[in-house]
C-alpha cells in the first residue's frame, strides 16, 4: 500500500493532534496541508505493524513537485508559488513513476517507510506516530462503527 505524501511536512515546526483538528492559524501550503501530510505520513509508520501480521506492506511516498494544477481552479497556494510552481514542476508522469518505483522498486519490501527522492527518510515527531493511528481509529469507530475500538 503506497499514501501519497508530500516533502513540505519536513517545513512543520511543531505537530499535536489537537492543531491538526483544530488549526489556531491558516498558512497555506505549510499549514494544514503540511500537518495533515506529517499526519498521513505518521499514521502509516504506526500502521505497519498491525498490516504486516496480515502480509500488507504499507509506505508513504513523496511523488515530487507534479505540474497538477488545473486552469480556472484556485490552488490554494500564494499567487507567487503558483507561478514558480508552474516553472519548476515536472509532468504528472515523474510522480506516477515515483509512486510506482515506491509500490514495485528496491524497497518494495521496506513498511512503515516514508521515502523521499527514491530513499527512506526520517520522520519529524515520530514520537505522535501512536497518538495518530489512536486518533484516526477514534473517528473511524465514532463515524462508521457507531462506537469505540480497543487499541493493539
Amino acid at each position: 500500500m503506497v499514501n501519497t505524501s508530500s516533502q513540505i511536512l519536513r517545513f512543520a515546526k511543531g505537530f499535536t493532534i489537537e492543531n491538526l483538528e483544530h488549526p489556531k492559524t491558516f498558512r497555506k501550503v505549510v499549514g494544514p496541508y503540511a500537518a495533515s501530510k506529517l499526519a498521513l505520513s505518521l499514521w502509516t509508520q504506526a500502521m505497519a505493524p498491525q498490516l504486516a501480521k496480515e502480509g500488507i506492506k504499507i509506505r508513504s511516498v513523496d511523488p515530487g513537485l507534479n505540474n497538477t494544477l488545473k486552469k480556472g481552479k484556485d490552488s490554494g497556494m500564494p499567487a507567487w508559488f503558483e507561478l514558480l510552481f508552474r516553472v519548476l514542476s515536472s509532468p504528472p508522469t515523474h510522480g506516477a513513476d515515483q509512486l510506482y518505483d515506491a509500490a514495485l522498486g528496491k524497497h518494495r519490501d521496506k513498511s512503515g517507510v516514508f521515502l523521499l527522492k527514491g530513499r527512506v527518510s526520517e520522520l519529524k515527531f515520530a514520537e505522535h506516530a501512536q497518538r495518530v493511528l489512536d486518533r484516526i481509529s477514534d473517528i473511524y469507530s465514532r463515524e462508521f462503527l457507531g462506537g469505540s475500538v480497543l487499541h493493539n
